[in-house]
């Protein structure tokens, strides 16, 4: 939506912007990095009815980084 970053994933790295799409398969290790001055925004959708983010480098407690789909059932 605004601002410039860049896709990172194993096969490589993709410059995004506004207007930018693209697709990951599900279990796709990638991460977004802002690569501009301004703030980067982007709108995300997921395929899946669950879903669930773990986070490799975060200054938190162990299992503390894992977030997954309010409400899921398990």
């Amino acid at each position: 939506m605004a601002g410039t970053g860049e896709l990172l994933t194993d096969e490589g790295n993709h410059p995004i912007g506004p207007g930018s799409v693209f697709v990951l398969p599900t279990d796709v290790r990638h991460d977004l990095v802002n690569t501009g001055t301004e703030t980067l925004r982007a709108v995300a959708f997921f395929a899946a009815a669950m879903f669930t983010q773990t986070f490799d480098e975060v200054m938190l407690p162990p299992n503390t980084h894992v977030l997954g789909t309010p409400n899921r059932g398990g």
